[in-house]
């Protein structure tokens, strides 16, 4: 029997599309997998920080001018978002995140998947709320 891996041709070019699109896919979710298996907290909030396990990014309260949901994502608008382009992470996340940048657009490129926070939007948003109300002061 011949092995599929050693036709030639196009066929032989699928395998390796497939094993490329099965590792950018591994790079990309590594993060979310191993906080699904291991019960690892997806977002930390507390008085200096929100970190995001997902995107690997630390943004303190000092540099966020504005915090919205939309659509189950977390919107960080930041003072000086070209500060932050390089602490993404995840090398997937940090190009799509230089790749998308606009220095003058009011839509932030720093988003925050909420779907994978085990909390009430709403709730979150409260407790968001009241940390940066706190960073102020």
């Amino acid at each position: 029997m011949i092995s599929p891996l050693a036709t030639g041709g196009f066929r032989h070019y699928t395998y390796v599309f497939a094993f490329l699109t099965a590792f950018l896919w591994l790079l990309q979710s590594y993060r979310q997998i191993y906080s699904a298996l291991f019960g690892r907290n997806v977002l930390t909030v507390n008085a200096s920080y929100i970190y995001d396990f997902v995107g690997d990014v630390k943004y303190y309260w000092k540099d966020i001018d504005e915090i919205y949901e939309e659509k189950s994502l977390l919107y960080i608008n930041l003072y000086e978002p070209q500060n932050y382009l390089d602490e993404v992470g995840n090398p997937i996340n940090r190009f799509r995140v230089k790749l998308w940048f606009k220095p003058d657009e009011r839509k932030s490129s720093f988003v925050i998947n909420i779907d994978y926070v085990a909390a009430n939007p709403d709730e979150l948003l409260k407790l968001l709320n009241e940390y940066s109300i706190g960073a102020e002061n």
